[in-house]
């Protein structure tokens, strides 16, 4: 499985530290109001307009990458995205894949795709500076697992 690096050269550290979070128990995203790294909580609005606090352990967070899709939609860790390519016989496909965070806190990476052995698989670095504003976010590896089978 192919990884593909995302960076912005000489761009310095300027970012939204913000959160949603998946609860396996409702299967919903939920915006994340505060952490506490204390006691490894955090706490939600639920669909109720209830507060939820939760043990961190219990949820997946989904940490914003401060992008936006081509329809100004914020893109977060775990979305799946959609975008343009090509595949060997230059026939047009939507390719998806998967946001994650590497390792290194400023580095993006796109994995799991749905068609390997694409132009943009192949060349990435010759697409990656443009790939997340030119991508449609359509849904997250959470709620959405299936639109990543080939």
């Amino acid at each position: 499985m192919k990884q593909v690096i995302y960076f912005k050269k000489g761009e310095k550290m300027k970012r939204k530290i913000k959160f949603k979070c998946f609860n396996p128990i409702t299967k919903k995203i939920y915006n994340v109001n505060y952490i506490n790294f204390c006691d490894n909580s955090l706490s939600y609005i639920d669909e109720n307009n209830k507060t939820i606090i939760e043990f961190i352990e219990n949820i997946s967070l989904m940490n914003f990458t401060n992008l936006k899709d081509i329809q100004g939609t914020e893109i977060y860790e775990g979305d799946i995205i959609e975008f343009d390519d090509y595949d060997r016989k230059s026939n047009n496909l939507k390719n998806v894949a998967v946001v994650v965070r590497e390792d290194n806190v400023n580095t993006l990476a796109l994995q799991k795709f749905k068609y390997d052995n694409t132009e943009f698989t192949n060349k990435y670095m010759d697409y990656i500076e443009n790939i997340f504003e030119n991508s449609k976010v359509i849904g997250n590896i959470y709620q959405n697992p299936e639109l990543l089978k080939k």
